[in-house]
């Protein structure tokens, strides 16, 4: 019963992380049509204002919750003392840079190498493409062949699909390849990654769980950026590149080291 909750669970969040995988796959293209109408600050206007309207609308069209839900013991005292949620947020933050690199610079990188606007915007289209299509397989897989083995395989993605793009040059058909590695690994990541966590301390607290987790993600996507960006700015974009999949083999070597700590649930 617990193994189906926990499935549950996960299949559940795969179908709604559905939608970022196609926002990905919809929005470059419709910025980039956008960008051809008006200017990038007018772009950046409309974005705002209809995102705004959309989370609106979302927020108040969430029925009432009808039985109220005990009070978590989890908190994040709990979640820093246990060995194998360290390990794994340490995990996290050090894939964060490689997991944003690609729709970060993807594009500006493909135009710099000779590619056309539209192209490139293909390009992170693609990304989102592989994401949608492979989550709700992925979602399942995890249950047949264990959720920390499909977490590990999301992160060897991640590399391979950063090394493609480190040696792509200006290869239109390898960059394609590359987005759609990184589709596949971020697929098979964020619907691995709260079984993973279901699995150390059971369902109970999941939201609070993979909300806790999901911080490490926000902390990488805040410094990798910003550090990728200034290695871009000084060094060019292949030494930023080389940066990211560093980090993304330290993020697997962490990785490696959970499997033999004990669950905590």
């Amino acid at each position: 019963q617990g193994l189906t909750s926990e499935c549950s669970a996960v299949i559940a969040i795969a179908i709604v992380l559905t939608g970022v995988g196609a926002g990905t796959l919809v929005m470059p293209l419709v910025v980039r049509v956008l960008l051809d109408q008006m200017s990038w600050r007018g772009t950046f206007r409309l974005l705002a204002a209809v995102s705004f309207v959309l989370l609106v609308a979302t927020a108040v069209s969430v029925p009432a919750q009808k039985e109220p839900k005990a009070v978590s013991q989890l908190g994040p005292r709990t979640m820093a003392g246990s060995a194998p949620f360290r390990r794994l947020y340490l995990s996290v933050v050090l894939i964060a840079p490689g997991f944003y690199a690609p729709l970060a610079f993807l594009n500006d990188y493909a135009v710099s190498v000779g590619s056309s606007a539209s192209t490139a915007a293909l390009l992170v289209a693609a990304i989102g493409l592989s994401s949608v299509a492979s989550r709700i397989w992925f979602g399942g897989l995890a249950e047949r062949v264990g959720a920390l083995r499909q977490y590990e395989f999301s992160h060897l993605v991640f590399v391979v699909g950063l090394a493609v793009w480190l040696l792509a040059r200006d290869s239109t058909l390898v960059l394609f390849v590359a987005a759609g590695l990184h589709g596949l690994a971020w697929a098979a990541w964020v619907t691995a990654a709260p079984l993973v966590l279901a699995q150390w301390f059971g369902v109970d607290d999941l939201g609070q769980l993979v909300g806790g987790f999901y911080t490490g993600l926000g902390l990488g996507a805040f410094l990798g950026p910003a550090i990728s960006g200034f290695v871009i700015d000084t060094a060019g974009y292949r030494p930023a590149i080389a940066l990211v999949v560093v980090t993304s083999l330290l993020s697997v070597a962490t990785l490696r080291t959970v499997r033999h700590l004990d669950p905590v649930a």
